[in-house]
C-alpha cells in the first residue's frame, strides 16, 4: 500500500472510530463547562477550517465545476459556493423534514441519520481527495473534521441519546470508510469530489451555527477565539 493511501485511510478510520468511542462530551445538562468550552473551541476550529481551508479548495473546486455546469445549465463560475450554500439549505431542510414528518422518535432519528450518513459519506470521499493533495492539507483536514464530528455526534446523541447510540452511531462509522472505499476504488470526476467538498463546506457551517456556536448565555467568546487561533496556527506551522 503506497504511503498516500495509508494515511488516508488511517485518517478515514480514525474519524470513524470516533462515532463508536466513548462519549468525550456529558449530554445530560448543557450548561456543563467543559461542554460549553469545547463547544465553542469547536466553533472557532470550524469557523477557520471553513474560511482557511474549504473555501480556498472552493475556488479551485470552482474551476471543475463550473465548466460542466456553465455549459449545461448556463451557471456562472461562483457555482462552487452556490453548491456550499445548497449543502447547508438541503442539510438543514432533511432536519427539518425529518422532525415535522415523522409520527415516531425512532422515524424520526431513523430520518436524520440518513440525513447525516450521506454527509459522512461525502466526507469520507472528501478526505481520500485530500490525501492527493499532501500530508499537510490531509491532517489539517483530519483534525478540523475530528473535532466537527465530535460536536454532532454530541448534538444528536443529546437529544435521541438511547435510539442514535443504537441505530445511527454504527451506520454514520460505517459511512465514512463506504465513502473513502469509493475513492480508492474508483475514479470519480473532479466536478463531483468538487460539488462534495462545497457541500461539506455548507454542513460544516450549519452545524457550527446550530450546535458549536451556542447560544450567548452558554457560549464562551475567549474559547471561541482560542479555536480559531489554534487552527490557523496549525494551518500555518504546516509546510506547504
Amino acid at each position: 500500500m503506497e504511503e498516500p493511501t495509508a494515511l488516508s485511510l488511517a485518517a478515514a478510520l480514525l474519524l470513524a472510530s470516533l462515532q463508536l468511542a466513548p462519549r468525550l462530551l456529558p449530554t445530560e445538562d448543557r450548561s456543563n463547562v467543559w461542554t460549553r468550552r469545547f463547544t465553542s473551541i469547536g466553533g472557532g476550529f470550524s469557523v477557520a477550517f471553513v474560511f482557511l481551508h474549504l473555501l480556498p479548495e472552493l475556488e479551485e473546486a470552482g474551476e471543475h465545476v463550473a465548466g460542466p455546469l456553465e455549459d449545461d445549465l448556463g451557471f456562472a463560475a461562483h457555482d462552487a459556493h452556490l453548491l456550499a450554500l445548497g449543502g447547508l439549505v438541503a442539510l438543514y431542510g432533511m432536519e427539518r423534514l425529518a422532525r415535522r414528518t415523522s409520527d415516531t422518535v425512532r422515524r424520526t432519528v431513523q430520518f436524520e441519520t440518513l440525513a447525516f450518513a450521506a454527509y459522512y459519506a461525502s466526507v469520507g470521499l472528501v478526505l481520500w481527495e485530500q490525501s492527493t493533495e499532501g500530508v499537510a492539507e490531509l491532517v489539517t483536514f483530519t483534525v478540523a473534521v475530528g473535532v466537527h464530528f465530535l460536536v454532532i455526534d454530541w448534538g444528536l446523541a443529546r437529544r435521541r441519546q438511547r435510539l442514535y447510540r443504537r441505530f445511527a452511531r454504527p451506520l454514520l462509522s460505517a459511512m465514512v470508510l463506504a465513502g473513502w472505499g469509493v475513492g480508492a476504488l474508483f475514479d470519480v470526476p473532479e466536478v463531483l469530489t468538487g460539488a462534495l467538498t462545497a457541500f461539506l463546506a455548507g454542513g460544516v457551517v450549519l452545524v457550527a451555527l446550530k450546535e458549536e456556536l451556542p447560544s450567548e448565555s452558554q457560549s464562551r467568546y475567549g474559547w471561541f477565539v482560542a479555536g480559531v487561533v489554534l487552527y490557523t496556527a496549525m494551518l500555518t506551522a504546516m509546510p506547504a
